[in-house]
């Protein structure tokens, strides 16, 4: 199956739209014969004719470049793998996000929805479970529930009570019974003011995902002066955890910014780069300097993956040839977690998936130390995904590869040591 998706969305928007080849062609300003090729996908599309076609076909050239639908593509096998009992033919996948391109996006948002959905469901399993307040107010309505109970059947079993001690039970239901109105009053104010609250549908690390993708991962008005919290006001309005997570984010964004300032960075850029050595000579540490290469503005991004000791990513910064997700196992084959057991080494290493595409990562290892003596210190590694055309910005020399994959369920290599689950993808 061919990489390319360009000529298939051509042709289906070119009859989309009621166009003959031949009118398109003449409209991009090519040959009927070369619109064919490009459509069958046996020539390359890009540059001038690129845009000649978008303006034609009235779409922006991002809607028919390949950068748009890499993600999808990756969603929608991970959809596969989270449903295999569909059995979806995922060795069409490609084709399919090509040839439509609306639905791909909607089945993308509808799974996504889903796993949020669940996500929801899980945390408030979990909140039944745990929280303190439902606990406490509902062991209180039992134990004024049962008081009631006992005290009624005395009363509806026992005929000789004298009056007093029958009064004295009448009053103790009654007291009881105002009690019990009283904590339902309260349980139900409880969920009331839990559901009135303005929560996104998603989880706060999406959320705050999502915030960080529409700013493009950086925040230059921090660094001229804005405060932090009107920063926040205008992202995320609203208390929860997902400004206290951002809060944190955008507070060690500014101190990376601030301890190596553009002027830095562009002046490290200048020249091929030894991420070790730079860091040292301006006095950060290697994943800080990291940080500012995978966030900083630019025509080259750079992908990141933060990870503490047990594995669990923290940060990420995808690239549309390298999504990275959520739900799903990473492969533990990834140098990522090799840097775990090498602390203080910076390490190159290519990776190769199993469709044949290499991808150049450089791995540190993380020590952040305790705030007082017997407190243990923190573990962690992070990865920089280096894409092909920002390679040259670094000072490579014999830099070793592995063969990795994208999480068992969706790899569809066949002579793995590491594998823990079948795949679902054809091979």
């Amino acid at each position: 199956m061919p990489r390319s998706f360009a000529g298939l969305r051509i042709r289906e928007r070119r009859r989309t739209l009621g166009l003959s080849q031949t009118a398109l062609a003449h409209q991009a300003g090519i040959s009927p014969s070369y619109l064919n090729l490009i459509e069958h996908n046996r020539r390359p599309v890009a540059g001038k004719v690129l845009l000649a076609l978008a303006r034609a076909l009235d779409v922006p050239a991002a809607a028919l470049g390949e950068q748009a639908t890499l993600g999808l593509v990756a969603t929608l096998r991970e959809a596969a793998a989270d449903l295999p009992v569909h059995e979806p033919e995922t060795h069409l996948v490609e084709e399919f996000v090509g040839r439509y391109p609306g639905w791909a996006r909607m089945l993308s948002t509808l799974d996504r929805s889903n796993r949020e959905q669940r996500t929801t469901i899980e945390a408030l399993g979990d909140r039944l479970t745990h929280d303190p307040v439902l606990q406490s107010d509902m062991h209180e309505m039992l134990t004024t529930i049962t008081a009631i109970r006992s005290t009624a059947s005395i009363l509806a079993t026992v005929d000789d009570i004298e009056v007093p001690q029958r009064q004295r039970f009448t009053r103790a239901i009654h007291d009881e019974s105002q009690r019990l109105s009283e904590v339902a009053g309260a349980l139900t104010d409880y969920f009331d003011r839990t559901a009135s609250t303005d929560r996104p549908p998603a989880t706060p690390e999406e959320e705050i995902a999502r915030i960080l993708e529409s700013a493009g991962y950086a925040f230059p008005e921090l660094t001229d002066g804005a405060d932090i919290e009107d920063v926040l006001d205008r992202l995320c309005p609203n208390a929860g955890a997902t400004r206290t997570g951002l809060q944190a984010w955008l507070t060690r964004w500014l101190d990376d910014a601030l301890a190596i300032p553009d002027s830095d960075l562009l002046q490290i850029l200048a020249e091929p780069l030894d991420l070790t050595a730079a860091a040292r000579a301006h006095g950060v540490t290697v994943a800080q300097l990291m940080r500012r290469l995978a966030f900083r503005q630019g025509d080259m991004p750079l992908g990141l993956i933060e990870i503490n000791g047990a594995g669990q990513i923290l940060l990420r910064r995808p690239l549309p040839d390298w999504p990275i997700s959520r739900q799903m196992a990473a492969c533990p084959l990834l140098p990522i977690f090799d840097a775990l057991l090498q602390p203080g080494m910076t390490q190159p290493v290519t990776v190769e998936m199993p469709g044949g595409q290499s991808t150049l990562t450089i791995c540190t290892n993380t020590i952040t130390p305790s705030d007082q003596m017997g407190q243990r210190g923190r573990v962690g590694a992070t990865m920089l995904l280096v894409p092909n055309a920002a390679q040259r910005l670094f000072a490579l020399n014999n830099v070793p590869f592995v063969h990795a994959g994208p999480g068992c369920r969706v790899c569809a290599r066949t002579d793995c040591s590491a594998r823990i689950a079948e795949p679902v993808i054809a091979r």
